[in-house]
């Protein structure tokens, strides 16, 4: 006989990394050292707390958009506001201004830029471009004690190698007195830089170099190349300036640099100090490439100058290095050998190029480090994974932060690829776990808004690339032939047969926007854009003949609800709104119910409406004729809010084919006309 086995309570040695409330909601990540997430009626989190950190919060008006956000971190406070797209700082200063190619970023002296994204076929940015293109001229290190602090702001060694030159040192006078003096035996390494660069940019860089032997007859003895290996990486991962790398791992950073070394001991000519100006590019994590498999040997990633000959100041010079690869440059002097060399007049000269990010993430959206990166001193573009939702990151002082996306109704966390919260429509497709991102397929859907999928790339509307409702791909070709009639020819349809006109090439010529000086905070101006004559005249004539010849194959339905298109759940679409598809101000999704007596749908009706031109005006109207007619038992509830209408509609198809499955009919009021 069979018996039931003894339940066994869980093992007590397992950590629990999550945890959530009774609607769904995490309240808890031990991976992030989230203990607490509080959340207002909506379920949007209103109160975020990171133990040994602080905690972040998050404002909302009425229908659920994110107005302020403020980062409590000891006794200091932080806010960040929103409005209407336009982001704001504590000081009140607008940040940066959302357009239809990018953003206008506030740059440091307080003046305006233009950003523009490249995006991913999902709406996704991997490239942020600018128009900023500047050169930064670093403070030339003389060694001089009076310009000590305005040079240890970015060079390294300065003061620790600082010592006066010889009296027969070519340059030696009343106020230079001094240089950078590096021995083998004692200062291994002299002034350095660390500096953060992207692909496009250029750097130039020189220094001076001079030597005078005091034995006239050259020494073989050399250091160890591990112990200035070690030095240099010391250098590298110093603490202060700014440095962003402080404490991360010399693993492979220090055999690469050991060997670059190697190869310059190998190549230093002979009857000279082997003291040289070196340059080394390493990626976002401080080490050689991959693809540089010969540890930091190819020319495009690293070099290196020897000096001179003796008792002649010699220039080294390396000019518009251009820069492949997105990471850090490290530009430092050193020296192997016993005899002492000088080092003074360091200048570094940077020219920034377009790129000002680059991101590669994975297929769920977690950034992949190394080959990730951002230009320095500019503000970070927050808004680019899964169509431009804004990450949470780096709220506190020591760089950790969040680390998720605000997807508007829900926050998503791309370590996992899942949403914190559960989908507000996750009754729709009970299929799916309530939690999971875009159905576990990233590579064809985006889901910016946190609902279900991506509405503009589902089956059976405009844009969409999947789905059965998906019409064949019509291809219009014409061929030219003369003919003797005069009588136009006329198609199956009875109307005359138009000719291809004779076009004159279409030229796209790219809209370049004036620089911006000045930009109000509140009340901007319209912007009125003046496109191209030629692209204006001939985009209008190309749309208006492929317009006719799609007429001819496609007639155009008539009445109400003509421009819906087929719903992704009923087997044939149902009249519905004819106004305008393409109307992109926010709209809300709300129902109509009561209290049946035939035992059949308590549905009365679901319906969209402009947040902007109707508010609630529309359904409360509809409320009241429905109470007229159904008795006051019937209630309005607003299920949720959408950022544009194709979205709203795209919902409301959703719920009502829906309710067709499980009724086997439509909601009672749903195809009336008039005021319903």
């Amino acid at each position: 006989m069979y018996e039931q086995p003894a339940e066994k309570e869980p093992a007590q040695n397992y950590n629990t990394d999550y945890a959530y409330d009774d609607n769904g909601n995490m309240i808890s990540d031990a991976n992030k050292s989230i203990s607490d997430i509080d959340y207002n009626f909506l379920n949007l989190p209103r109160q975020i707390t990171m133990t040994s950190h602080g905690t972040v919060s998050y404002s909302y008006d009425a229908l659920g958009v994110k107005q302020k956000k403020t980062v409590t971190e000891g006794s200091t406070v932080t806010n960040f506001y929103y409005i209407n797209g336009l982001e704001y700082s504590d000081a009140g200063e607008l940040r940066q201004i959302p357009h239809e190619e990018g953003r206008i970023r506030r740059k440091p002296d307080g003046s305006y830029i233009y950003d523009y994204y490249l995006k991913d076929h999902l709406g996704s940015v991997r490239v942020t471009l600018s128009e900023e293109q500047p050169a930064t001229v670093y403070s030339m290190v003389t060694s001089e004690p009076e310009n000590e602090e305005q040079e240890t702001k970015y060079f390294y060694n300065v003061k620790e190698t600082r010592a006066q030159k010889p009296s027969s040192h070519p340059t030696r006078k009343a106020k230079d007195l001094y240089a950078s003096k590096l021995k083998g035996g004692e200062k291994k390494t002299g002034p350095a830089i660390l500096l953060k660069v992207t692909k496009g940019d250029k750097l130039s860089f020189s220094i001076e170099s001079w030597y005078e032997r005091k034995n006239k007859t050259p020494k073989d003895k050399t250091i160890a190349l591990s112990e200035i290996a070690k030095l240099a990486t010391g250098t590298v991962l110093e603490a202060g300036k700014g440095n962003p790398l402080s404490g991360f791992s010399t693993d492979g950073l220090l055999p690469a640099l050991g060997n670059f070394l190697q190869n310059q001991d190998k190549a230093a000519i002979a009857g000279k100090p082997k003291a040289f100006l070196n340059w080394v590019l390493l990626d976002e994590k401080l080490q050689p490439y991959k693809d540089d498999t010969t540890l930091i040997s190819k020319p495009e990633y690293s070099g290196y100058s020897q000096v001179g000959e003796e008792s002649k100041l010699t220039k080294h010079v390396k000019k518009d290095w251009k820069i492949d690869r997105s990471g850090y440059v490290y530009i430092f002097s050193n020296n192997l050998d016993e005899e002492d060399v000088f080092f003074e007049n360091f200048t570094v000269i940077t020219q920034s190029g377009p790129i000002l990010e680059v991101n590669h993430t994975y297929p769920f959206g977690l950034t992949i480090d190394g080959i990730s990166g951002q230009a320095s001193g500019r503000l970070e573009n927050k808004y680019r994974f899964n169509g431009g939702n804004e990450l949470q990151n780096k709220e506190f002082s020591d760089g950790t932060g969040l680390e998720m996306y605000d997807a508007n109704f829900r926050t998503y966390n791309a370590q996992i690829g899942r949403f914190h919260q559960i989908d507000p429509l996750a009754d729709i497709a009970d299929d799916q776990s309530p939690f999971s991102f875009v159905n576990n397929n990233p590579i064809s859907f985006s889901d910016p808004l946190g609902l279900m999928i991506d509405s503009t790339k589902a089956p059976g509307f405009p844009n969409s690339t999947t789905g059965a409702n998906v019409l064949p791909e019509v291809v219009v070709s014409a061929t030219t032939k003369k003919t003797e009639s005069s009588t136009p020819s006329t198609n199956q349809a009875g109307l005359p047969a138009l000719p291809l006109p004779n076009l004159p090439p279409l030229t796209v010529v790219p809209l370049i926007p004036a620089p911006v000086t000045q930009i109000p905070p509140v009340d901007l101006p319209p912007v009125k854009v003046n496109p191209s004559p030629l692209i204006e005249v001939s985009t209008g004539m190309i749309l208006k003949f492929f317009g006719t010849i799609g007429a001819l194959f496609y007639p155009t339905p008539t009445g109400a609800g003509a421009d819906r298109q087929p719903h992704q759940f009923a087997p044939t679409p149902f009249p519905g709104h004819g106004n305008n598809r393409d109307n992109s101000n926010p709209h809300i999704v709300y129902q109509f119910t009561f209290t049946p007596k035939d035992g059949k749908t308590p549905v009365l009706k679901y319906g969209i409406s402009d947040v902007y031109k109707n508010g609630l005006s529309r359904p409360e109207n509809q409320l009241k004729a429905f109470q007229a007619r159904y008795g006051a038992t019937v209630t309005m509830r607003v299920l949720t809010r959408t950022l544009n209408r194709v979205s709203a509609l795209f919902i409301e198809s959703g719920l009502v084919s829906k309710h067709r499955v499980q009724w086997g009919e439509m909601p009672r009021e749903q195809v009336r006309p008039g005021g319903f």
